[in-house]
């Protein structure tokens, strides 16, 4: 299991609405991971989710795995 807190620094192509060029967001993430090795293969498995801390509606939440024999 991993938290990490820490601040993303934006930079975009073309102003936004917001008429920005540039932001500094605050941002916090979780991930868990799952490994194992057996004699049949290996197996893995991970969950993560993040979030912007200035806009909780901004989540990203993924899940992933991998088998090999």
């Amino acid at each position: 299991m991993l938290y990490s807190i820490g601040v993303k620094d934006v930079r975009y192509t073309d102003t936004t609405i917001y008429d920005k060029l540039h932001s500094t967001l605050f941002q916090q993430s979780l991930s868990l991971t799952y490994e194992t090795k057996q004699p049949w293969g290996n197996a893995s498995g991970s969950l993560w989710a993040s979030r912007y801390l200035h806009d909780a509606g901004k989540d990203t939440v993924g899940i992933s795995g991998s088998f090999t024999v």
